[in-house]
């Protein structure tokens, strides 16, 4: 099992209420995304540790594999 911080910060909400983590695969000119290729890492069991402003406010324990999505609705309305 691996541990992972993960810093959510404006989705916060979405994202525990919706029971997952998203992250683009590249920023916003193209480059890779750091937050992605971590994330890319998490397989079932790994510990997440959900932190936004300044403090762990959750933990949780990965159900699946990480996998590519599509940006969940909420978060492009938030967009």
């Amino acid at each position: 099992m691996n541990h992972y911080i993960v810093m959510q910060n404006a989705t916060h909400g979405e994202e525990l209420s919706g029971g997952y983590m998203w992250s683009p695969q590249k920023d916003k000119s193209g480059k890779k995304n750091h937050a992605y290729e971590r994330m890319a890492t998490v397989k079932v069991g790994d510990k997440i540790y959900s932190c936004y402003d300044k403090a762990i406010r959750a933990v949780g324990i990965a159900t699946s594999n990480c996998y590519i999505a599509q940006q969940p609705h909420e978060l492009q309305e938030k967009n």
